[in-house]
């Protein structure tokens, strides 16, 4: 099974349990629109991977000079480039 296609929502409840800091608890819905336990299971590894797939993105865009590339030979890279930038400010709330 497939994990439901974007774009997700998140939203962000903060729960105060007692009196320190450690004890604030932040719980997080995310709202996929999963159809089905199948389709929840897989939306859950891709939620797992997120680390992953962000330190991905960051060794990609790092590795790939932009400027040794040409822009008619190289299009589809730098367009590769510009999606894993524009993932990465997602994934860090920019």
């Amino acid at each position: 099974m497939k994990h439901t296609p974007g774009p997700w929502t998140t939203k962000v409840w903060q729960l105060d349990v007692g009196e320190t800091i450690k004890d604030l608890r932040f719980f997080y819905e995310v709202n996929d629109g999963a159809q089905g336990l199948e389709e929840r299971h897989a939306n859950a590894r891709l939620i797992a991977a997120a680390p992953e797939l962000l330190e991905a993105c960051k060794y990609l865009t790092k590795e790939i000079d932009l400027s040794k590339l040409n822009i008619k030979k190289d299009f589809s890279l730098i367009n590769a480039h510009a999606a894993a930038l524009k993932a990465i400010r997602k994934a860090e709330g920019k």
